[in-house]
């Protein structure tokens, strides 16, 4: 009877061999694709927290490239007002200088004409005193001749 009873058994034994051989092979694929699909889920977290890093540090960029952009702008304002502003002063002075000259220029002018006029008022008294000492020359002269 133990032929018989292990030959009973034995196919039993087999099936439950078999039964059990699946399921542990089950588990462990089950194991391994959950495995696979956590580290699947982490690799695609992982990209997408780079991604997102990456847009963050894009936008950053643009936005500290946008500020050097209004600050160069800025700055060339500044550099134009500061410019016209130095080329108004130098013209002021120019101008100043040019109503100075313009001024003195003037001045002489008085001056030489003033001085003009004096020659010619000395010039007349001359004149007017050589017609009176020709005539006197002419009385003397004829006064001596009598």
């Amino acid at each position: 009877m133990d032929v018989k009873l292990v030959l009973v058994l034995l196919p039993l034994v087999a099936v439950l061999a078999v039964f059990v051989g699946y399921m542990s092979h089950k588990l462990s694929v089950t194991r391994s694709l959950g495995d696979a699909e956590t580290r699947a889920k982490r690799i695609v977290g992982d990209a997408q927290r780079v991604v997102e890093q990456a847009r963050v540090d894009a936008e950053s960029k643009l936005r500290e490239a946008e500020s050097r952009v209004r600050t160069a702008d800025l700055e060339a304002k500044e550099m134009a007002l500061k410019m016209r502003g130095e080329l108004e002063q130098e013209t002021r002075t120019r101008q100043k200088e040019i109503q100075d000259v313009e001024r003195r220029v003037l001045q002489q002018e008085e001056q030489l004409a003033r001085r003009l006029d004096q020659l010619d008022r000395r010039e007349s008294e001359l004149q007017t005193r050589d017609r009176a000492l020709g005539e006197r020359d002419k009385v003397v002269s004829a006064s001596e001749a009598r």
